[in-house]
């Protein structure tokens, strides 16, 4: 009693400007080393004659031997009609109540998860809240039977995520509240609901809170299974695939197949059959789909399996026979060739019907074993198709996207200083290293890895043509023609340099800037002045044999 007068507290929020709504939890209490599970419902009750304020709580508590036969909190919290909401009297237990209202809410299905759609869109984001850590916080914009909605929808989904145990117990290990309050201690929860109302939600907002509409489920982790139960709900089972007799001889092993579908995964049993058709035993341990029968023994047996997950009716396969025969001897007459009497000799022989037999049944493995061969065969080709398609992909990002030809993008263009050519530049990309080779009039002159070709100053007193050809390892290309007028310039003193002088022998492209990584090329501050005033005239240049 004195443990749940520790949980029977109501934050009024309608004092500081919020909205009275009722509180649902789920706890779990360890007294004196027993353990309990206990369901809160909290609510405003208004004024009373003086003027302050009041609250009815009303606690369920359960041992763990009672869970298993109720259903989980939330439908409780939700559905059930015995919750009190007004009260007059002093706190006081209420014993031998009538709990058959709450054991009918155990056949209460909350699948397919249809709250879970409308809210996200997507009815498998309940496996969401199932894949949130533990002590996980969530801003909730629905009504409280909303919440309680969702939460009932995603304990439900447990059955075919946790197959080992039944759901409605496992579910009453996921502790929850509906609305944190500023008394409540957050440990006592694994998930935490907060309203924006609430004076005390930023206290309990954790750094991964995030809408109950925002929640989302891995679904590439999700089964086929599990997305169709949050999806279509419960299905009863069906067989696709019947069990068929066999006939077989003494001491040969037989194998019956069947196999039903179903929401959940149906679970079998195979059974023995009279000659009635009625089931005599179940065959201890075979609970698969596949019946083996290993040294069957001469005689006619009968065989049926019961497919069953829980929903709507069981589903019986056909009823299939089992025929062992013994092996027939057949007298065959052989000659000893003496003269006395012949004498008979046994053979185990085959007759016509058992080679057609065999010859069925090799017939039908050696089609298996093709199929099956096939089917490794198709998936080794996806497999070799899938790499080469990756490595095409990568060899073209990183290796062929590269591998480009020489594309002259500035043609030749004849640099000048006081009037006199001291260098031609040309500029181009594609893939690197690059070979230049100069010629003056038809003849080379050049052969170099620089894209500027320098010139000493009055070398070039007649006209004269100018064209280079660009090779790498990919391909080559030839530029325009650059023509020098031939018109001598005058000499025109410019300011004093600031490079030492040059000698006999200097590179006059050390003057120019004309190196550029992207392009190969340069620029110069005075080239746009230096190209406007020289007077360049542009040709094909001829093909070289």
């Amino acid at each position: 009693m004195l443990q749940l007068e520790k949980f029977s507290y109501y934050q009024h929020l309608s004092l500081t400007g919020g909205q009275e709504r009722p509180i649902y939890s789920c706890r779990i209490v360890d007294i004196r080393g027993t353990r309990f599970h206990v369901l809160s419902r909290i609510q405003d009750a208004g004024l009373d004659f003086t003027g302050r304020t009041n609250f009815i709580a009303h606690h369920l508590v359960f041992t763990p031997e009672e869970i298993r036969k109720y259903p989980t909190p939330p439908v409780i919290l939700r559905e059930w009609p015995g919750w009190v909401k007004s009260w007059t009297k002093e706190p006081q237990m209420l014993e031998n109540e009538d709990w058959a209202d709450l054991t009918a809410l155990a056949g209460r299905s909350n699948v397919p998860a249809q709250t879970w759609q409308r809210v996200t869109s997507d009815a498998v984001n309940g496996y969401g809240f199932l894949e949130a850590r533990a002590g996980a916080s969530f801003r909730v914009d629905q009504t409280d039977e909303t919440v309680l909605e969702l939460i009932a929808e995603s304990l439900e989904l447990l059955e075919v995520r946790d197959t080992r145990r039944d759901f409605r117990t496992a579910a009453w290990n996921y502790t929850f509240t509906t609305s944190m309050q500023e008394q409540d201690n957050p440990a006592d929860f694994r998930w935490r609901c907060i309203h924006s109302d609430n004076p005390a939600a930023n206290r309990f907002a954790t750094p991964d809170c995030r809408a109950l509409s925002a929640v989302e489920a891995t679904k590439t982790k999700l089964t086929g299974e599990e997305m169709t139960f949050a999806r279509a709900g419960r299905q009863p089972p069906q067989f696709v695939q019947q069990p068929i007799s066999l006939h077989i001889k003494e001491g040969e092993e037989a194998t019956f197949i069947a196999k039903a579908e179903g929401t959940p995964a149906p679970k079998y049993q195979w059974y023995e059959c009279d000659r009635n058709e009625k089931e005599t035993n179940a065959i201890e341990g075979q609970t698969s789909p596949i019946l083996v029968l290993k040294n069957c023994k001469q005689g006619t047996v009968r065989y049926t399996v019961w497919a069953t997950n829980g929903v709507g009716n069981d589903c019986r396969s056909n009823l299939v026979k089992l025929e062992v025969e013994q092996p027939k001897p057949r007298l065959v007459v052989a000659d000893s060739g003496s003269r006395g009497p012949a004498r008979p000799t046994l053979y185990n022989v085959k007759t016509a019907d058992d080679i057609e037999r065999d010859r069925e049944r090799h017939r039908a493995k050696r089609d298996q074993e093709d199929l099956e061969r096939k089917k490794r065969w198709n998936q080794i080709l996806i497999a070799i198709l899938t790499i080469g398609l990756i490595a095409g992909v990568l060899f073209y990002l990183f290796v062929w996207r590269g591998r480009k030809p020489p594309e002259i993008i500035l043609q030749p263009t004849i640099q000048t200083s006081e009037g006199d050519p001291v260098g031609i530049r040309v500029a181009n990309i594609g893939k690197k290293p690059f070979t230049y080779r100069w010629y003056k009039n038809d003849q080379l002159i050049l052969s170099t890895s620089n894209s500027v070709l320098s010139l000493g100053k009055n070398t070039l007193s007649n006209a004269a043509s100018f064209f280079v050809i660009i090779t790498n390892s990919i391909g080559s290309v030839t530029s325009t023609v650059a023509q020098w007028p031939g018109i001598p310039a005058p000499i025109i003193p410019s300011a004093p340099a600031t490079n030492p002088p040059a000698e006999t022998k200097t590179n006059h492209s050390a003057r120019l800037p004309l190196e550029d990584s992207d392009f190969n090329s340069s620029t110069n501050g005075n080239s746009g002045t230096n190209q406007a005033k020289s007077n360049l005239k542009g040709k094909t240049a001829p093909k070289k044999p």
